[in-house]
């Protein structure tokens, strides 16, 4: 399990600096006091459990939508005894970093994936986020009921992660970059910006492609100085943050149909009444499924929208997909990807179960 790190100065100023601009309507009105984020409130004095709901997307992107919508369910059917704070666009920090600030007990959501989640006590959960795991979606939520991903839920608990909402997708990754990728090889010495995880770096140096590790907020300016090639990322991701300033070409790899979990601290959400964990649970996932329909209805605009602004789109034939495929074969057996696996041959056996 990865040992917690507390980044307390970066969140604190960071914290601080939103703390006077929060209220119960939105993150940038004055309330003249700081938010309460202990979520071990004293049900006498009838204080609200205040909760940080943090996460990468842009205003624009069906996620930061779909989390106004959670806010006002679980507001309007608590009556206020649970109130939400959004924070998009990366406002607490990295993803990694907010993560360990989880696991220090702050009333703080998180949106994150396999990727992070697998070295927080649950390796096989990495599955959820490598490529060409899942042909549809709907096997993707096939798998997230089974009694796999249970007892994957239940490891990160042990561990102190508690997984909130699980059926919300973040969209197909695909890959913008500053030079044409029609097939794998055309990826052999660029450099591309990949999240902050062990699972992510090795998956592009499949690809044949330098690695870059960096957080998500430095990568225009990064693509912009010529310091990586390019990204991957849901084009909604990648059409708010503007990224057809700096890049001309689109390739539509579908390389991973992205799921993401919710997660917050095991310890905050124990702390809670059963009555505010159900509607928490409950108003998330109805979340979710807004989410998945803005998210699947505005693909093939987004695309068009990049084609507009002038971007080369390259869409793969048949051949040049499945060199992607075969390319990524051996991160299946990286023993720096499986360990702490209970089933080496994971991989095959999700896809047995998924084909059935």
């Amino acid at each position: 399990m990865k040992k917690p790190v507390l980044k307390l100065c970066a969140l604190t100023l960071a914290l601080s600096l939103l703390a006077g601009c929060s209220s119960s309507k939105s993150p940038a009105e004055d309330t003249g006091s700081a938010p309460n984020t202990n979520a071990a409130v004293e049900e006498d004095k009838g204080d609200p459990i205040v909760i940080y709901l943090a996460h990468e997307s842009n205003p624009s992107e069906s996620i930061t939508i779909a989390t106004e919508k959670w806010k006002e369910l679980v507001e309007e059917r608590s009556n206020g005894s649970i109130q939400i704070k959004l924070f998009p666009s990366s406002q607490l920090g990295s993803k990694a970093d907010v993560i360990e600030q989880i696991l220090m007990g702050e009333a703080i959501i998180q949106e994150t994936d396999g990727s992070f989640l697998c070295e927080y006590g649950a390796p096989e959960v990495s599955m959820l986020s490598m490529p060409y795991v899942f042909d549809t979606w709907d096997q993707a939520w096939e798998l997230l009921e089974t009694d796999w991903f249970a007892n994957q839920k239940k490891l990160l608990a042990e561990n102190g992660v508690h997984v909130v909402s699980a059926n919300w997708m973040l969209g197909e990754r695909q890959l913008i970059t500053t030079k044409p990728v029609y097939q794998v090889s055309d990826l052999k010495g660029m450099k591309i910006r990949v999240p902050n995880n062990v699972m992510s770096v090795a998956e592009f140096e499949c690809f044949g492609a330098t690695s870059t590790p960096m957080a998500v907020g430095e990568v225009y300016t990064a693509i912009q100085q010529g310091t990586v090639d390019g990204q991957e990322n849901p084009v909604g991701f990648l059409y708010g943050g503007a990224y057809y300033e700096v890049c001309d070409y689109l390739t539509l790899t579908g390389h991973v149909k992205m799921p993401i979990q919710w997660v917050m601290s095991e310890a905050v959400w124990n702390s809670m009444s059963a009555e505010q964990q159900k509607i928490l649970v409950e108003s998330g996932n109805e979340a979710g499924l807004f989410n998945n329909e803005l998210c699947l209805g505005g693909e093939d605009e987004t695309i068009q929208k990049f084609r507009d602004k002038g971007v080369t789109v390259i869409e793969l034939d048949g051949a040049a997909l499945q060199g992607f495929k075969d390319a990524i074969l051996p991160l299946y057996s990286n023993p720096e990807i499986i360990k702490g696996w209970s089933d080496p041959d994971l991989y095959n056996t999700i896809r047995g179960m998924l084909a059935k």
